[in-house]
């Protein structure tokens, strides 16, 4: 018995030595967070990984324990910005028990962009800019705006150089990946207009804005438009029927105003025309062959290249009904008659004649026409001015002299540029309209119902 006793003692020992150990280890190891915890001057790739591959693992990036509704870890985080960071990891799989959290804290802190370096600097000027924004690192974009506000990636890129002729304020900083971006820097530019304006200014007509290459002016009723080097179009004092509310357009060669509306003349040959539209003073004719324009009260006249003219608008005098022929050379349009130059130096009138504003002058020296309310001018050839039509201001009273290059037509007043760049002004005086301007060098001028301008040019216009 006792050695069958110890047989099978020997059985169970050997059985027992030789069984395997099923047991499972239920515990998910810990994430690993790479790189190491610590301070770093350039952007950092973090990657979260797990022993167990088919773990999900889980981050949050607040200071909290990740839990299995927190961001799950499918690809690596990047930090590309100056900041502190705490990446806590934690991993997750079904019927098994939650690895412990892993942490890793950083602390990035990427160098700052030199701010962009501006040319020329801001201030005011009498002459347009031609401004240039660089950075001293290569690479680095430069994003600006020219409207206050503060530029962000969204903002316009500087690629070359811009032209700036108006007030403005410009606002810019550098962006580069793996550096802080610059801070923003502004320069204020103003500038000193190459026009003025004086007279009545209820509606602020009178005032010019910031902007220092106007080529062209116009005075209207209570407005004023301004055409700029580029061919796009200012407009100031009243806008009661949107007269100053001028084309978003760059194509603009000239100019004119009426007593609420406002006409244009593009590059092109084709018209626009906003504003008060009762009489269809607005409805512009279809064409490419305009090359010159006129408006008064509430009718318009357009010169066509081939010398021929077309008028529309109110017509109760007969104001629109253009002579035919196509000799022409210059129009006017006055509050209720109009004129035209031909080629030959001739004068014809058509419309209201109640004030003899369209009995003309006879000869054939005549380089320039303008019409007031009732009243006409013109230039002679020899640089004289001759007046006809209402006079109740004066304004038929031409100066003398043979030294005039130019002449405008206001309600009830006049203006005319000599050669040497003075401005004469006659009839109507309230308001202050002969206060004419000092500026030497005047080119242009334009008379309106009651104010006044005048264009100088700078050396760049």
């Amino acid at each position: 018995m006792k050695a069958l006793y110890y047989c099978l003692l020997l059985i169970l020992l050997i059985v027992s030595c030789s069984k395997k150990n099923t047991e499972m280890d239920w515990n998910i190891p810990g994430p690993d967070i790479t790189p190491e915890s610590g301070t770093y001057s350039e952007p950092v790739t973090v990657s979260i990984s797990c022993e167990m591959p088919e773990a999900e693992i889980r981050y949050t990036l607040d200071g909290t324990e990740p839990t299995e509704n927190s961001f799950l870890f499918t690809e690596a985080l990047l930090f590309a910005e100056t900041d502190s960071l705490t990446v806590k990891a934690k991993a997750f799989r079904t019927v098994f028990y939650p690895s412990p959290v892993a942490e890793a804290y950083y602390n990035v802190s990427l160098p700052q962009l030199p701010p962009p370096q501006i040319e020329p600097q801001g201030g005011l000027s009498s002459l347009p800019v031609v401004v240039a924004i660089t950075s001293a690192v290569q690479g680095a974009v430069i994003h600006y705006t020219l409207n206050e506000e503060i530029p962000d990636n969204t903002s316009t890129v500087f690629i070359e150089p811009f032209y700036l002729a108006g007030d403005m304020i410009l606002k810019a900083y550098s962006t580069l990946w793996g550096y802080e971006n610059s801070i923003v820097v502004t320069e204020i530019y103003e500038f000193i207009p190459n026009a003025a304006g004086w007279g009545y200014d209820n509606y602020s007509q009178t005032e010019i804005p910031g902007i220092c290459d106007f080529t062209g002016i116009a005075a209207g009723g209570y407005h004023s438009l301004f055409l700029r080097a580029d061919g796009s179009l200012v407009g100031t004092g009243s806008n009661s029927r949107d007269q100053i509310s001028v084309p978003e357009e760059s194509s603009f060669a000239a100019i004119a105003a009426g007593t609420q509306h406002s006409l244009a003349l593009r590059e092109d040959g084709s018209l626009a025309a906003w504003g008060w539209n009762q009489y269809g003073q607005a409805d512009v004719p279809a064409g490419y062959d305009f090359s010159a324009i006129a408006t008064a009260h509430n009718h318009n006249l357009a010169l066509r290249k081939d010398g021929s003219i077309i008028g529309w608008g109110w017509n109760d005098y007969g104001q629109t009904d253009v002579p035919a022929g196509n000799d022409y050379l210059a129009i006017a349009a006055g509050n209720f008659h109009s004129l035209a130059l031909k080629q030959d130096g001739t004068i014809i009138g058509w419309g209201d004649n109640g004030e003899g504003q369209i009995t003309v002058p006879e000869g054939q020296n005549f380089i320039a026409i303008a019409a007031g309310s009732a009243h006409s001018l013109a230039l002679r050839s020899d640089g004289s001015i001759i007046a006809w039509g209402n006079n109740n201001s004066g304004q038929t009273e031409v100066p003398q002299g043979n030294s005039f290059v130019s002449i405008a037509a206001g309600r009830v007043h006049n203006l005319a540029l000599q050669n040497d760049g003075t401005v004469v002004h006659w009839g109507y005086t309230e308001y202050g309209l002969e206060e004419v301007p000092a500026t030497p060098g005047i080119v242009k001028v334009s008379a309106g119902r009651y104010h006044n301008l005048v264009l100088w040019h700078n050396e760049s216009n």
